[in-house]
């Protein structure tokens, strides 16, 4: 089978495991012909200054697709499906919206254009990928139907690297993962800070994160820009992802979680996370919080007990080599590109 591949990324093994759109290329590389065209360089451009590169990355897109061989189109994000939408009207051609975060969890200046795009795309694409069935049950409620396949974002277990090459590093200290440029991160950074003196007077530790400094945050130790994630992760005594069901528009972290569980770490998050990892077990693999007074009494009682760490972290480790791995993510793409090719035909539903 050839698949058309909008946008094409890089593949390969040393890929980081967050990346979905390497994941991808190399599930659809083991049994079919991929092609496809690259993604835009968005760099330091943003809201209205996109647009023009956009429609520059729709014509293009279109071009290519209008006149090359293939069977499926796969589009891994929202701007790439509208391009599949018509390519797919016009060729007769089935396409696969893999919509990983919809917009309707990424708030911006443009959301309302990605939110409308989003409604037209999922009503005619033949199947839509989710990470959870919170996302799909979320749209169907709002009286979008489509096929969807529920194939959360795994693991890369090849890109890891090894606990032992990474101990942890002075000084004590918690990881948090996530810029501040999202309602969802900018509530737990702020929160983090509120709670930032007592963690080091209780447990010992400082709070560091990943990104650019935010401003009016000033108790947590933000890092920059981090290279090697995975090396980050192994340095930290705990990994904390404060994430809430009723914080506005709150994307769902769970790459980040479970690249945490795949260093084996002890997370301390919330129960809204169990939405997209179902198998997470108080006690046994992580540690979740049902408010934030209880966030951190757990942060503080994980910093005091290293052997309550070492456990959750161990079989939050086996959680993933047994379930969230890239090998289980090509069962469930082999089934849905099975699917298309007994059921679909010249463009239609069966």
């Amino acid at each position: 089978m050839r698949v058309l591949l909008i946008p094409i990324e890089r593949t390969g093994s040393n890929v980081k495991s967050g990346d979905w759109h390497a994941a991808i290329r190399h599930i659809l590389t083991r049994n079919n012909e991929v092609i496809g065209i690259t993604r835009p360089r968005w760099g330091t451009l943003k809201g209205r200054r996109k647009v023009p590169v956009l429609l520059l990355y729709w014509a293009i897109g279109f071009l290519h697709g209008l006149f090359a061989q293939y069977d499926i189109i796969y589009c891994m994000n929202t701007p790439s499906a509208v391009i599949g939408m018509w390519l797919g009207a016009i060729r007769g051609k089935p396409f696969v919206w893999d919509a990983g975060n919809p917009a309707l969890f990424n708030p911006g200046k443009l959301q309302w254009l990605m939110y409308w795009l989003e409604r037209q795309v999922y009503a005619r694409a033949h199947s839509v990928r989710m990470i959870s069935t919170l996302y799909r049950d979320m749209y169907e409620n709002m009286g979008m139907r489509a096929r969807v396949a529920v194939i959360p974002h795994l693991i890369n277990l090849a890109s890891v690297t090894p606990a032992e090459k990474h101990p942890p590093k002075l000084p004590k200290h918690i990881l948090f993962i996530g810029q501040g440029n999202t309602p969802s991160n900018l509530w737990a950074l702020k929160y983090l800070d509120s709670i930032a003196r007592f963690v080091r007077l209780q447990g010992g530790a400082e709070i560091w994160a990943t990104g650019k400094p935010v401003e009016g945050i000033g108790n947590i130790k933000f890092l920059g820009y981090v290279n090697d994630i995975y090396k980050t992760i192994h340095e930290a005594d705990l990994c904390v992802a404060p994430v809430w069901s009723w914080v506005p528009s709150a994307p769902v972290p769970s790459t980040r979680v479970t690249d945490f569980m795949a260093c084996g770490k002890c997370v301390v998050t919330t129960p809204y996370l169990q939405d997209v990892i179902p198998e997470l077990q108080h006690g046994a693999n992580c540690l979740i919080a049902q408010n934030m007074a209880q966030f951190l009494e757990y942060v503080t009682y994980a910093l005091q007990h290293p052997m309550i760490r070492a456990r959750c972290g161990n079989t939050a480790r086996r959680l993933i080599e047994e379930k969230y791995t890239w090998e289980r993510a090509y069962s469930g793409v082999a089934q849905l590109l099975a699917w298309f090719c007994s059921n679909v035909v010249d463009g239609n539903r069966q």
